[in-house]
């Protein structure tokens, strides 16, 4: 195949209240209504309904005011949505402070104010859009807590200084966890008089989550930082726990000693600064800067000897890495124990990052990634790690300053071999209950801290889905949160939900100046087709538990990305090659203000967006109708429960797969592309080893999915299927054959393209008599006016209407056909015009062009 993508634009917008039946409603797919024998059951890990069909979720999300649409929008929203495809729809920020209508108050938001009712005009609303959805067949996933902050008139003391979303303390303060339970009732035993049915009971509900983006390991670095209240209560948990294991200060601190190894020689380089800022580099990005500056340590409590650098004259842009203190070309190795330590302190109350990675791309985590609170006050600051995935004289030593101002001073630095051994302050002791609470780290007190946090997050989980399942009845599957919260440790804290969720962006926006700022922002503007480190779709997998249905219930290429209409080609297909049960684009829409527009208005905006939504009826006939035959071979990584709080406290993250090397097996992101990949937790504390077995030979006719990165300029991400071709990147002028789909064009700079070719009746494309070519290279708003890194573009969302460029090509495919027809598509999908095309020995060929100023083509074949 080789494609181009073409600069002629052309104005696309998609009605936002389209229902009418053309070529690409895909509607039958999902059965309506939603009746009993529709209910989502989870049968062998997977999602089925009461007929014992395969329910497989194209879902999108509908956030905070966009919950509570007008009575007169909703039957249209609905409508929409059922001829896309989407058979879900995930209700998110209904609880948010900032939310017109909220749950809590039809208007004005609940900010300060008391959280303890539902407000009836809200509930009427969303009672109306559910029963449509219930008509339209498409399920609901019910978010719980998502961004409800806890007020000090609902109760709680010191509310401005904990997360105004109300996470982190939502997991152990037991008022909340009680204000919790309690908006679970008023919201799913309530009454929907248009159902006639509470929401316990109702199959619309397909699932249910208990919080959101939400976890005590992810967070375990700031929890001293509480006010009094909440600190006294994680403090009191983490003796309680030590009591319970230890019973006295003495067997602890044997235990805690057990594994320390005398400290060897500081491997840094002018670690006490007597030769200034030498060996010590300040990384700065964007417009972000500092002065760094070595000063004689003035004589003060607690103060170390010797010499401080300090960072001062901060110029922040609140995106951490932005701005960093490192030392690179250090020397460590695999699996040896290592301390780092240092004396800090700022002149306000702020918190520094630190770890340990590579000093290149991919720039990875090697063993340590912490942070630390500092004070007007100096501190003495250990952490102990295991070293993996190191490369000899490529490690870095880091210090992150980037989202938070306040003059930094750092001394007496040091990283050595061994460490770990454990000194108790004055009045800590285990039967005063005093023992102070610690950092995650790699030591047998980091471990207990993980182990007792971890426990912290199953008790809540656990004790919220018995009272959703069993106090109040529901009938849904429950989740927590996203696994990917808490590394390893999220991960089996899902395992016992009933199914398992993520979350992933591919180039989030960050904001130099003011958070959320729509209008100064900066994006990475990149495809991720070129990305060797397999994207986001290996960081995905890597989180699925084998056994539990998996989703992925937020996912976006956010705009102004160049290159977003990648997004839906690759997710749906990984997605299906993988086996998954659902994804849930991010969002449908944001508030109840502007359904119809004819401009793409914000970063996450689906509804708007010709280059992501033109996808989803081909995404929909491709994961819906199970075409995609799942990848023949299968990793899962065994990890022993008794290891879990271990690799929490290596702060394995994201790479807690890299310990699969302990029974010598390296797993690298094309293996998670390739394979189906899982995780299973297992009895005993042994190695953690990966299991390859479920291998099986491709059957004839079987899906083949590639991903060739070895050369970005030509980088190509192919699906084929009996019924479904996807072809996403820069192909170039290399032919390629993907199984009876040819495609041949004169590329054109960037020369990228987003194709699929799709059988619209469920038939093997070449028997098919129905299908939907898509053809997208770009989509956005016109009068962008990009910076020269093209990481930013003012008027990205002020002007309509939305201009697409599609692509240049001759396109071929063999079909059993007499004849057909090929018609270039207007916005609902209705046939605009006639393109001419050849059948000839087999075989249908035509060209499509800008000037069809189509991104649809319908094929019919007379056979």
């Amino acid at each position: 195949m080789a494609a181009s993508g073409s600069p002629e634009r052309f104005p696309f917008v998609l009605p936002w209240d389209d229902a009418s039946k053309t070529a690409v409603d895909v509607s039958a797919l999902n059965p309506a209504p939603l009746d009993e024998s529709r209910r989502v059951v989870i049968k062998e890990g997977h999602f089925l309904d009461g007929t014992g069909r395969r329910v497989r979720f194209v879902g999108t999300n509908l956030a905070a005011g966009a919950c509570f649409p007008r009575k007169e929008d909703a039957p249209r929203i609905a409508a929409r949505m059922h001829k896309f495809g989407f058979n879900c729809v995930r209700l998110h920020h209904m609880d948010a402070t900032w939310a017109e209508p909220n749950m809590f108050y039809f208007s004005g938001g609940s900010y300060g104010k008391k959280t303890d009712r539902l407000d009836p005009q809200s509930l009427d609303r969303l009672d109306y859009l559910i029963y449509q959805f219930k008509l339209h067949g498409i399920y609901v996933d019910m978010n719980l807590h998502v961004s409800r902050g806890f007020t000090q008139a609902d109760g709680f003391p010191d509310t401005d200084k904990i997360d105004d979303m109300g996470k982190v303390v939502g997991y152990f303060e037991p008022g909340m966890i009680e204000r919790q339970k309690l908006y679970a009732k008023q919201l799913l035993t309530h009454y929907n008089p248009y159902t006639r049915s509470r929401y316990v009971d109702e199959p619309t509900v397909a699932l249910i989550e208990i919080t959101n983006e939400d976890s005590l390991l992810a967070s375990a670095d700031s929890l001293p930082a509480l006010p009094e209240h909440y600190r006294s209560i994680i403090a009191s948990g983490w003796n309680r726990h030590l009591k319970s294991r230890y019973g006295s200060t003495a067997k602890l601190l044997a235990a805690w000693n057990a594994e320390a190894r005398p400290l060897g020689e500081s491997m840094l380089r002018n670690p006490r600064l007597e030769n200034g800022t030498a060996d010590w580099t300040l990384e700065q990005h964007e417009q972000t800067g500092a002065q760094m500056t070595v000063e004689a340590i003035s004589q003060e409590a607690s103060a170390p000897p010797g010499r401080a650098l300090r960072l001062t004259n901060l110029r922040l842009d609140g995106t951490d890495w932005h701005l960093q203190l490192h030392q690179a070309g250090l020397d460590l190795k695999d699996g040896q124990l290592y301390t780092v330590s240092f004396a800090a302190r700022s002149d306000v109350s702020r918190s520094v990052g630190i770890g340990v990675m590579l000093d290149h791309d991919p720039w990875r985590n090697v063993g340590m990634d912490a942070r630390v609170g500092l004070e007007p006050r100096w501190q003495r600051c250990s952490y102990s790690f295991i070293a993996r995935d190191t490369i000899p004289n490529h490690i870095r030593l880091s210090f992150v300053f980037g989202n938070q101002m306040g003059d930094v001073l750092l001394a007496d630095l040091s990283l050595r071999t061994g460490g770990g051994a454990v000194e108790l302050t004055a009045g800590e002791s285990l039967e005063a209950g005093t023992i102070a609470v610690p950092p995650i780290s790699a030591s047998p007190r980091g471990r207990d801290y993980a182990e007792c946090l971890m426990r912290v997050e199953r008790d809540f989980a656990q004790g919220m889905h018995e009272y959703i399942t069993g106090t109040l009845g529901a009938r849904a599957p429950v989740a927590c949160t996203q696994a990917s919260y808490g590394g390893i440790g999220g991960v089996w804290r899902e395992s016992h939900m009933d199914w398992v969720d993520m979350h992933a962006y591919w180039q989030h926006p960050w904001f130099p100046n003011r958070p959320w700022d729509s209008n100064d922002y900066r994006i990475g503007n990149t495809p991720m087709v070129r990305d060797a480190g397999g994207g986001t779709l290996a960081g995905l997998a890597m989180h699925r538990v084998a056994g539990k249905p998996f989703t992925v219930s937020e996912y976006d290429h956010p705009a102004p990305n160049e290159y977003a209409a990648e997004m839906v080609p690759m997710i749906f297909a990984y997605a299906a090659w993988q086996d998954w049960d659902g994804v849930f684009l991010f969002a449908y829409q944001g508030d109840d203000e502007g359904w119809d527009r004819d401009r793409i208005d914000g970063f996450f905006d689906q509804s708007a967006h010709p280059g992501k939504l033109a996808f989803v009826p081909s995404a929909a006939e491709m994961f819906l109708r199970g075409c995609v035959t799942p990848a023949p071979e299968q990793q899962t990584l065994l990890v022993p429960e008794q290891r879990v709080a271990d690799l929490v406290s290596q702060r394995t993250d994201y790479t807690f797969w890299s310990a699969a090397a302990e029974s010598g097996r390296q797993v690298s992101p094309q293996d998670m592309i390739q394979r189906r990949t899982a995780v299973r937790f297992v009895q005993g504390s042994g190695p953690v080893r990966v299991d390859g077995g479920g291998a099986r030979a491709a059957a004839s006719g079987a899906s083949r999915l590639q991903w060739e990165t070895t050369k970005p300029e030509t980088a190509l991400f192919t699906l084929t299927s009996p019924c479904a071709r996807v072809v996403v990147g820069f192909p170039g002028e290399r032919p390629a054959d993907l199984n009876g789909w040819q495609e041949a064009a004169k590329p054109s700079p960037p020369n990228f393209v987003s194709l699929t070719l799709c059988s619209m009746d469920g038939q093997p494309m070449a028997e098919s008599k129905s299908l939907l070519l898509t053809a997208v290279d770009k989509v956005e708003n016109p009068g962008l006016e990009w910076n020269a890194e093209r990481t930013f573009a003012r008027n990205s969302w002020s002007t309509g209407p939305t201009m697409a460029q599609t692509v240049r090509a001759n396109v071929g495919f063999s079909t059993t056909g007499k004849s057909a027809d090929v018609y270039a598509l207007g916005p609902r999908g209705e046939r605009a015009a006639t393109v001419p095309s050849t059948l000839s020995d087999g075989g249908l060929t035509f060209a499509i062009a800008p000037e069809h100023r189509a991104l649809w083509y319908e094929i019919v074949v007379h056979h």
